[in-house]
């Protein structure tokens, strides 16, 4: 369903903004449809009344009787004040009696005179004086031209109440907004169900099938037909190349067994021919001679127990006999392990871990991870002065233990290749070293959803490694 709530706020969005564009532009259509109407309407009825009242002589004469007459035929509630005007622009007629005898100076008028209705939405509080308009918010004069005989004879002006106009209009509005509203919410409830029956139900109907490891079922020749074929036609591919590997990997680890094993077999009389011979000989050379082959035959013969090792760590991903431990307690075991070579170097390890670090893991492994950082950093801190020391830090939702040592130290450039198979830093300084105890480390940490990196100064500033496990809620 994320996939809807991703889709629901633009879509609203649209179909609100394509409402309020169509409402405006009814409401603004509706306004000036309405505004013309009223003008149209009064400038006909002007035009077609005013010759059965008035002739083109009282326009010349200026009767104010006549056009009295005139006024009060054609006035009603919404017309509130009239003008006549003849041809010199001399007001003869207004139901403002001081305005009578005036000379009009307004271009509206010389426009009207040229048989063009004019018409100008004006608000009362520009004529304050004009004590006709007061009370209204709204007024549109009108300049209509009268004719006899098709020529202009005078201009008639009309104050015509725009408020009657105005309710109407938001009457208007208030419609169009209700019904745009109507429109948006069933054009959105439309799009809502539509999103769900042409994609959203399918694809959950996808992804069940996946987590059930079924085919995906295709009944459609749309796009979301073709994905499904798609990607059933790579899932196939993966599940057969995945079978492949999966047999590959098991000859490649047999292979491997087999050959360490033949390896091995000879190696262990190797080495012990060698530590005899070197004590029967008395010439230096010979004995030299017999202590580089007990020293080689030991590297082959440890290069192949890692080499086990590191097959094994990668075939056991899954954890069996997961307990919690004590941090503490398995670093002191480790120190105990390698207090020989400890003392012969003549080095201090320090074991800082608090008591109260605990982790929930497999226990053999994480022995295992730590012995081997223990053992490296061992190969590269100086005999008689080399400092390592175990620390821990711990938060509500992560433990970490670092391993400091005074050693020779890291490139920054080597600190991402450290873990890689076989990688090896310093070779001619640790010729021991072959480059798959810091690999077999990273596969333990990951296999407890860990994550292992080191941090160095360079060379001669010493190493910091860093193992972050998450707390099991």
């Amino acid at each position: 369903m994320r996939l809807i709530y991703k889709l629901l706020f633009p879509t609203l969005i649209v179909i609100i903004l394509i409402n309020l564009l169509v409402g405006m532009y009814i409401t603004n259509f509706v306004e000036t449809e309405a505004t013309d109407r009223h003008i149209k309407t009064t400038a006909h009825s002007i035009q077609q009344m005013t010759p059965k009242h008035i002739t083109a002589e009282d326009f010349n004469n200026g009767d104010p009787d006549v056009f009295q007459e005139y006024m009060d035929a054609i006035k009603s509630e919404e017309v509130l004040k009239i003008k006549a005007f003849d041809t010199d622009s001399k007001i003869i007629f207004s139901t403002d009696k001081d305005n009578i005898g005036m000379i009009a100076d307004n271009p509206d008028y010389d426009t009207a005179l040229t048989g063009i209705v004019v018409s100008e939405i004006n608000s009362p509080e520009k004529e304050r004086s004009n004590k006709d308009l007061e009370g209204f918010d709204q007024v549109i004069e009108v300049y209509v031209p009268i004719s006899y005989d098709g020529k202009i004879k005078g201009v008639i002006e009309v104050y015509y109440d725009l408020d009657t106009v105005n309710e109407e209009i938001k009457t208007t509005k208030r419609l169009v907004m209700i019904n745009s509203g109507i429109l948006t919410f069933t054009g959105f409830l439309s799009v809502i169900i539509m999103m769900y029956l042409v994609i959203l139900r399918p694809i959950s109907r996808f992804k069940r099938e996946l987590k059930d490891n079924q085919p995906l079922s295709v009944n459609s020749d749309d796009e979301l037909g073709d994905l499904a074929r798609s990607f059933e036609s790579l899932r196939n591919k993966i599940s057969k190349s995945m079978s492949r590997i999966k047999s590959l990997l098991e000859q490649k680890n047999h292979f491997m067994n087999r050959l360490a094993h033949d390896i091995k077999s000879p190696l262990t009389p190797i080495i012990t021919m060698a530590q005899l011979l070197g004590k029967k000989v008395d010439d230096p050379n010979e004995k030299k001679k017999a202590q580089i082959i007990e020293r080689n035959a030991k590297y082959m013969l440890s290069l192949i127990q890692d080499t086990l090792h590191f097959i094994k760590s990668d075939n056991s991903r899954n954890l069996k006999d997961m307990q919690h431990v004590k941090i503490s307690k398995i670093v002191s075991d480790i120190i105990l392990l390698n207090q020989v070579q400890i003392d012969e170097q003549n080095i201090k390890v320090k074991n800082q871990i608090k008591d109260t670090i605990g982790l929930f893991c497999e226990e053999l492994k994480i022995k295992e991870a730590l012995n081997n950082l223990l053992i490296n950093a061992m190969k590269f801190v100086p005999k008689n002065k080399g400092i390592i020391t175990f620390g821990s830090d711990e938060t509500d939702e992560k433990i970490t233990i670092y391993i400091k040592d005074n050693g020779i130290g890291i490139q920054k450039k080597d600190l991402d290749d450290i873990f890689k198979e076989y990688y090896q830093v310093n070779k001619i300084k640790v010729k021991e070293s072959h480059g798959l105890g810091l690999s077999i480390v990273k596969k333990i940490v990951e296999s407890h959803k860990g994550r292992i990196w080191a941090e160095s100064d360079g060379t001669g500033k010493g190493t910091i490694f860093f193992i972050e496990f998450l707390k099991k809620k």
